[in-house]
């Protein structure tokens, strides 16, 4: 139970820091997610990707980068729950991640998140799997799919 307290104390902590910044800013920010499963694991197979895209297609707008390090079976993350609270308070432009398990690994979270996006007006960007602006729009959520994905039964 003692270890939970300053894990906790973190989280507000890095709530509160993010929530002070984000006041100070005049314009939406492009969100960049990235999350592992383990301590086991890095970020070095997604990082140089998501880097690249923001080198690419920030266009001088603001980057922020969101990490985790725990399971995609709960949205309880800290660095998701950050993203989240700023994603709620209009602060966010886009969110950019390199699959889109990095957000969630179940399906009715992830819609729900997705459909949070859709109402807000929140771009995502998914660059493995290929989700950018622009394209072809199909689904019940809005996302833009490839226009070359088959949208048939």
């Amino acid at each position: 139970m003692s270890d939970a307290l300053p894990v906790l104390w973190i989280t507000v902590g890095l709530q509160i820091q993010s929530i002070s910044y984000s006041e100070e800013m005049s314009s939406r920010h492009i969100a960049i997610y990235a999350r592992v499963s383990s301590s086991g694991q890095d970020l070095a197979a997604q990082e140089p990707d998501l880097q690249a895209w923001a080198d690419h297609h920030a266009d001088g707008r603001e980057v922020i980068w969101y990490r985790d390090t725990a399971t995609g079976a709960t949205f309880a993350r800290p660095g998701f729950e950050t993203l989240e609270s700023a994603v709620r308070a209009g602060l966010v432009d886009s969110i950019v991640v390199w699959r889109l398990d990095r957000l969630g690994r179940t399906a009715a979270q992830t819609l729900t998140f997705l459909s949070l996006l859709d109402d807000l007006g929140v771009q995502l960007v998914s660059i493995r799997d290929g989700l950018m602006p622009g394209r072809r729009r199909v689904g019940s959520c809005g996302r833009s799919w490839p226009a070359s994905r088959s949208t048939s039964a």
